[in-house]
C-alpha cells in the first residue's frame, strides 16, 4: 500500500467536482488482521538470549498489540500505559517529546531493563531508550539501522528528512552509504523505497525499510529490529549507539503561526537568505548554514499551524548563535516566539 497525495487528491478533486464518480453498492468487511501480524514477525525475527524491554503505549492503538508482540516472540515484556484509552490520561503519546519519554527513561533504569520502547496515537512512529534510561533522537537510531540492521548497504540509498543533523549524512557517507535528504512526509519517504532506497527515517520517529521488507512505517517492527540488533551485536544499546558523533542542537520547536501566513513567511525568508547565507537549500522550507558547521531549519508544517524550527552546531556558541539568528529572522513576522523563548540546547 502507498500514499494517495498531491496529484491523486487534485484528480480526485476534479472527479467530485465533476460529478465523474462511480455509482452503486460497495462490499464492507471486518477481518481481524492481528494474528497473522503476529505471525509474520515470529516468522521475521527469532531471539535467543534473555532481554527484558519496557514498552510504553502512551494509551495509544497499540497498547493491545505491542506487548503481546513481544511476549509471543519470548522476550520479557514490561508494559506500562498499555491500555486504550482516547482521552490519553498520561499526555499524547509523542516519542519526539521529552516529557513523554521521561517516565519510560525512569522505568527502563528501575527495572535494569535492556532496552525500553515507546510508541506514538497509532503506532507507526517509535522512541527508543537504552538501558541507562537514556532516550535518542531518532535521526541517531537512522545510524544504528544503517550500520547493523541493513545487509549490504555500501553503495544503497538511504533517505532522511530535512529536520535530521548534518551527523547522518557524514556518516552514512563513512560507511559507504548513498546519503538523501529529502522533505519531511510519510509519503515522500515511500516514494524513495519505491525507487530502490534501503532504509529511510524521520526525526519525528517514522522508519521506513525497504531491502525486501515492506516499505512502511512501522514502530513495532522497528523495535523489533533493535532488540535483533542488541542480540546479534551481544552488546549494550548505550555503546552500539556511543560511536556517533554529538552535538549541540535542539530537538523540534514548533512555533505558532497561522495557516494562512506560514508559508508565505517561508517563501520570504528564502529569498532573504539566498542572498546572505553561505548555503541554503529549500528541499522543504530553508535549511541555512550561515557558519561552516552550523545551520537552522524553519519550515511550513503541512498538516497544522505552525512553523517547525531546528539548529545545530559544533559548539555550544555556534548553536546559540543559530537560535538568536532565527529569533532575529521571525522576529519581523507575525509568529508566536514562546516555544523559540523557551528553546534549550542539548548536546546530544
Amino acid at each position: 500500500a502507498y500514499s494517495f497525495y498531491g496529484d491523486d487528491i487534485k484528480t480526485l478533486y476534479r472527479f467530485v467536482k465533476n460529478g465523474t464518480v462511480t455509482k452503486g453498492d460497495g462490499l464492507y468487511k471486518e477481518t481481524n488482521l492481528f494474528p497473522r501480524y503476529k505471525n509474520y514477525l515470529k516468522s521475521r525475527f527469532k531471539y535467543e538470549n534473555d532481554i527484558k524491554v519496557v514498552v510504553d503505549c502512551g494509551s495509544g492503538a497499540s497498547s493491545n498489540i505491542a506487548p503481546q508482540v513481544f511476549e509471543d516472540l519470548g522476550v520479557k515484556t514490561l508494559p506500562i500505559y498499555c491500555h486504550l484509552d482516547s482521552s490519553f490520561p498520561h499526555g499524547v503519546p509523542d516519542p519526539e517529546n521529552p516529557l513523554f519519554m521521561d517516565e519510560l527513561e525512569k522505568k527502563v533504569s528501575e527495572e535494569k531493563a535492556d532496552v525500553g520502547f515507546a510508541f506514538d496515537t497509532d503506532g507507526d512512529r517509535f522512541g527508543v531508550v537504552d538501558e541507562k534510561g537514556q532516550s535518542y533522537s531518532n535521526d541517531k537510531v537512522l545510524l544504528l539501522f544503517a550500520e547493523y540492521g541493513i545487509k549490504d548497504v555500501e553503495g544503497r540509498t538511504v533517505v532522511f528528512d530535512v529536520k535530521s543533523s548534518q551527523v547522518v549524512n557524514d556518516y552514512l557517507l563513512s560507511i559507504g552509504a548513498v546519503p538523501k535528504m529529502i522533505r519531511t512526509g510519510h509519503p515522500f519517504f515511500t516514494e524513495e523505497v519505491k525507487k530502490g532506497a534501503v532504509l529511510g527515517a524521520e526525526l519525528s520517529g517514522h522508519v521506513f525499510f525497504g531491502n525486501g521488507e515492506y516499505g512502511y512505517d512501522d514502530g513495532i517492527f522497528a523495535a523489533c529490529k533493535i532488540v535483533e540488533i542488541i542480540q546479534k551485536t551481544g552488546e549494550k544499546l548505550s555503546y552500539l549507539l556511543s560511536k556517533y558523533p554529538k552535538t549541540y542542537n535542539t530537538s523540534e520547536i514548533k512555533a505558532v503561526c497561522s495557516d494562512e501566513e506560514k508559508f508565505k513567511i517561508i517563501k520570504d525568508i528564502s529569498a532573504k537568505m539566498s542572498k546572505e547565507a553561505n548555503s541554503v537549500q529549500t528541499i522543504d522550507g530553508v535549511r541555512v548554514n550561515i557558519t561552516k558547521t552550523g545551520w537552522f531549519l524553519i519550515r511550513a508544517s503541512n498538516t497544522s499551524p505552525y512553523l517547525s524550527i531546528r539548529i545545530e552546531g559544533n559548539s555550544e556558541d555556534e548553536a546559540q548563535f543559530m537560535l538568536e539568528s532565527v529569533r532575529s529572522i521571525l522576529s519581523s513576522f507575525d509568529v508566536n516566539l514562546e516555544n523559540l523563548n523557551k528553546a534549550k540546547i542539548i548536546y546530544s
